[in-house]
C-alpha cells in the first residue's frame, strides 16, 4: 500500500449550498408530529415564528414546489395553509393525544 504525497491528494469539490426547500424541511421526528396531529385532526394551537397564534384542526399536509412543506389546518369554516418552516411551536389541545407541545 502506497502512501500519497500531499500534493496527490485532490482538495474536495466546492460544498454546495443547501437549496430554499432542502433547508425548509424539518427533521423527520418533528414531521412526525405534524402526520400524527392530521392523522387524528388534533384540535391546536400553533405558534408562528413572528409570533402570530393560531387556534385550529389539523387536516392535511402537502409540498408545493419551490415553496416547501406546508400544513393545512381549519380555522372556523375556512382552510389555510402554514408553512412549516413558520412553525414555533404546536400544542394538542385534546387530552388524550399523541404529544403535548412541540417545539421546532
Amino acid at each position: 500500500m502506497s502512501i500519497k504525497e500531499p500534493s496527490a491528494i485532490k482538495e474536495p469539490s466546492a460544498i454546495r449550498e443547501p437549496s430554499a426547500i432542502e433547508s425548509s424541511l424539518l427533521r423527520c421526528d418533528l414531521h412526525d408530529y405534524i402526520e400524527i396531529a392530521c392523522l387524528y385532526q388534533y384540535e391546536l394551537v400553533i405558534t408562528l415564528k413572528d409570533g402570530e397564534t393560531i387556534h385550529c384542526r389539523a387536516v392535511d399536509t402537502k409540498t408545493i414546489k419551490q415553496l416547501g412543506e406546508f400544513i393545512i389546518v381549519r380555522v372556523g369554516e375556512t382552510t389555510r395553509d402554514i408553512a412549516l418552516k413558520d412553525l414555533s411551536k404546536m400544542q394538542a389541545l385534546y387530552e388524550q393525544a399523541k404529544f403535548d407541545t412541540v417545539s421546532f
